[in-house]
């Protein structure tokens, strides 16, 4: 397996070495766009994406999924969120989708597991936590041309009414409240004074604010 670049007749192309097959592409004039095409071809087949015209199509869901979790989350996400994505794959996704095509795989499977989760007893967050991964490894394969649409998106979609209603329940402080908040706070809740004070100037959510570090 390898890919080469190089220059024939004022030319320059790139050869690739792929499960005994050998073909060389034109790239025109440039080597610097040829050295590109290389490193997006090495890319691929370090990914296990790549195929030349006419190779089969079926790409298991087990192993694309593998691929992405090995390459594209470890490098970008946290340890926990890599270990959360771990575990959804292996009790959940796995064993729904299997040696499945993601080109195969369609929306209403995935409602049937993400229902399924439901009828199990699980939150609609602890659903979405587990549907997170798939989704974003949908969004992968169709940035590399591997689908046209994502199955796994938006499948907890909140209708008008309840969006509405969700809406009417937001009651933010107005400038009067807020200050008598932290007036009230300051002289009887001293230690708690500079937390709420953070909350109230920065947005921060709860979480993100208790998770800050002097650092």
């Amino acid at each position: 397996m390898g890919v080469k670049v190089r220059r024939r007749k004022e030319k320059w192309w790139v050869f690739i070495d792929h499960n005994k097959q050998r073909k060389a592409k034109c790239v025109g004039s440039s080597k610097r766009s040829a050295d590109h095409v290389a490193e997006m071809i090495r890319a691929k087949l370090v990914l296990g994406q790549f195929q030349f015209e006419g190779e089969s199509k079926n790409r298991p869901f087990n192993r694309y999924f593998g691929n992405w979790l090995d390459t594209y989350a470890r490098a970008h996400c946290k340890a926990s969120t890599v270990k959360g994505y771990d575990s959804a794959y292996r009790n959940y996704l796995e064993p729904a989708f299997g040696e499945t095509s993601i080109e195969d795989i369609t929306r209403e499977e995935v409602k049937t597991l993400a229902y399924g989760m439901l009828e199990q007893g699980k939150s609609q967050s602890y659903a979405r936590g587990t549907l997170a991964p798939l989704s974003e490894m949908f969004n992968h394969a169709i940035e590399d041309g591997h689908l046209t649409v994502n199955p796994a998106l938006r499948i907890f979609k909140k209708s008008r009414k309840a969006r509405a209603e969700q809406k009417k329940k937001v009651q933010p402080l107005t400038r009067d409240e807020l200050r008598l908040l932290l007036r009230t706070c300051k002289t009887k809740y001293p230690t708690s004074y500079p937390f709420v004070l953070l909350l109230a100037r920065t947005c921060l959510r709860v979480g993100e604010a208790v998770a800050l570090q002097w650092g």
